[in-house]
């Protein structure tokens, strides 16, 4: 292919012609390898099993998906949460947890997401300010007081 250029006085002229050289001026075209795969199937990932318990389940949770049907909440994995959420009445809150899965069918967890939801309750108890909160987020009164006081005849 030609392409003609203006120089400067506006005379139209060919382009620079180039030293001659051993190499081609365009490189060879690629070749293209395709693989065809359609004979084999697509891996499947194999959904994973509910961790063996190492200690006794203290709660189960119900979970969907290929598989066991339950994911045993261990002693272990409750003492360990138990360390990483102090303000949280752990076990309380797992069954808490266990009775909203219940309450939503739909919304069940596989058992690979299993222990990633409870990690995640408890971690937003914990930002609510652990058991405590609600009753004093909601400005109701605690069991721990009084209700029988002059002050609380006031009210």
């Amino acid at each position: 292919m030609i392409v003609n250029t203006i120089d400067s006085v506006g005379v139209c002229s060919e382009p620079p012609k180039k030293p001659a050289t051993s190499e081609p001026d365009d490189p060879p075209p690629r070749k293209l390898l395709v693989l065809d795969y359609a004979d084999e199937e697509p891996a499947k990932e194999a959904e994973p099993t509910p961790p063996e318990p190492s200690s006794p389940a203290v709660a189960v949770l119900p979970v969907v998906g290929e598989g066991s049907k339950e994911f045993p909440v261990t002693e272990a994995m409750e003492l360990e949460w138990k360390a990483s959420y102090p303000g949280v009445e752990v076990h309380r809150e797992v069954l808490r947890a266990i009775q909203w899965a219940r309450d939503n069918p739909t919304r069940q967890k596989t058992v690979r997401g299993a222990k990633k939801f409870l990690g995640g309750w408890l971690a937003r108890a914990q930002e609510r300010g652990g058991a405590a909160a609600p009753n004093i987020r909601r400005g109701m009164a605690t069991p721990s007081e009084d209700w029988t006081s002059p002050e609380a005849s006031k009210l």
